[in-house]
């Protein structure tokens, strides 16, 4: 009977024991778990971050070429209006220079 004794006293010490380790080790996991989901928020702060540069530069690069192809096309215009206008100016030259030749 004694023995018997024993033998549920050193299974129940064995218990305890187990029990400690589980919480320890379930303590541990919940630390651990706590530093991944903040290295996750973290992570995802950042890649927010990131998005939200990445869309502003997209944008003033979007602006900056909108703007270079106006300034082309206002060149394009004006250069077509001079190579439109240029014959009638260099008929009146040749006009003022004929009647002043003429003088």
């Amino acid at each position: 009977m004694k023995e018997r004794a024993n033998e549920i006293l050193n299974a129940n010490n064995e218990i305890a024991s187990l029990q400690d380790k589980l919480e320890l080790t379930e303590s541990a996991t919940y630390r651990l778990q706590n530093q991944v989901d903040s290295t996750i928020r973290g992570m995802s702060d950042k890649t927010l971050e990131l998005c939200q540069i990445l869309s502003a530069v997209d944008n003033v690069l979007e602006r900056f070429v909108m703007h270079i192809q106006s300034h082309k096309q206002k060149r394009d215009q004006t250069s077509e209006k001079r190579k439109l206008v240029k014959p009638w100016v260099n008929s009146v030259k040749d006009i003022e220079h004929g009647s002043s030749a003429s003088s």
